[in-house]
């Protein structure tokens, strides 16, 4: 029989959140650059301060507010995150001059609002356009599509997550998608998913044999990629969190990539393709139909 405990006696919550700011708290210290230092408990629960240089002072300063919390959910109009924005306004209007930042960090999943349409959550999308998702270079995967109908789940957990792109390749999909705001990425005429079948025997397969290469589906594309990406030196963290891999060391729950857009970015740029778009590649998504034998 498991014991009942008195919620008015019982301390768990206030213990557990204790645990979680400090073990965050040794985490930004662990992360701490050149001409940075933490403050505790100053502004909010961890305060991370780059200094200023000579007798102006242009010090930034990243607020961290942590709430451990168990069992509910968060969205923009929850009590504690009107709480947090109404404190980082609190600390904007006391120090105009200052460049800060406030990050909310929280155990808590992240709810729908009640009349929200879009298929991220409130605080995803703020999050998304804050960290600049929702331009050309990034690519976010929330769906998929399977035989013509939108799935809103993927394969797998690790599945959900953010692609960078190289400028080269995403001009070359800008181009392609034109004013198109809605649909596949890659559709037929009529906007239909293109069937995999279809690409494999009129464009990937004869393209394979006049290149006398090993037959291969849609797979070799992957391997090829994760090879460029091991043998251009790319951190492992960054190539599990683009391919969509599960961790492969538990200190990667750790390592927060979904803010560093701007350190994928150059990872992603200086990497490249491996390769250079052809001038005559034509448009993307157009199959090469090959005429079959007499």
């Amino acid at each position: 029989m498991s014991f009942v405990s008195n919620p008015r006696r019982d301390a768990s919550p206030t213990i557990a959140g204790f645990v979680f700011q400090v073990n965050v708290t040794i985490l930004r210290w662990l992360e701490l650059r050149d001409g940075e230092h933490l403050e505790l408990e100053r502004g909010e629960d961890i305060d991370t301060v780059k200094d200023g240089n000579g007798s102006i002072s242009v010090e930034t300063r990243l607020f961290e507010q942590i709430k451990a919390r168990s069992g509910k959910s968060l969205t923009l109009r929850s009590e504690e995150a009107l709480e947090a924005l109404s404190n980082f306004c609190s600390h904007r209007a006391a120090n105009p001059t200052w460049n800060l930042r406030f990050r909310y960090i929280t155990t808590a999943n992240s709810g729908v609002e009640q009349g929200w349409s879009r298929t991220d959550s409130g605080i995803e999308t703020w999050t998304a356009l804050q960290r600049g998702r929702y331009d050309d270079t990034t690519r976010c995967i929330r769906q998929k599509a399977k035989s013509g109908e939108i799935q809103q789940y993927l394969k797998t957990k690790n599945g959900e997550r953010d692609v960078d792109l190289c400028v080269d390749l995403a001009e070359m999909l800008k181009a392609y998608v034109g004013t198109r705001t809605s649909g596949l990425l890659f559709q037929t005429s009529s906007g239909k998913q293109v069937s995999q079948r279809n690409i494999l025997r009129d464009s990937l397969h004869p393209s394979l044999k006049g290149l006398a290469h090993v037959r291969g589906g849609f797979n070799i594309f992957r391997r090829y990629r994760l090879t460029l990406l091991d043998t251009s030196g790319c951190p492992e963290t960054l190539r599990n969190f683009w391919s969509g891999h599960a961790h492969s060391h538990v200190s990667e729950r750790y390592i927060k990539l979904w803010g560093e857009r701007e350190y994928r970015l150059e990872w992603a740029e200086r990497i490249g393709l491996g390769f250079k778009i052809p001038g005559s590649v034509g448009q993307p998504g157009l199959l090469r139909v090959v005429a079959s034998a007499a």
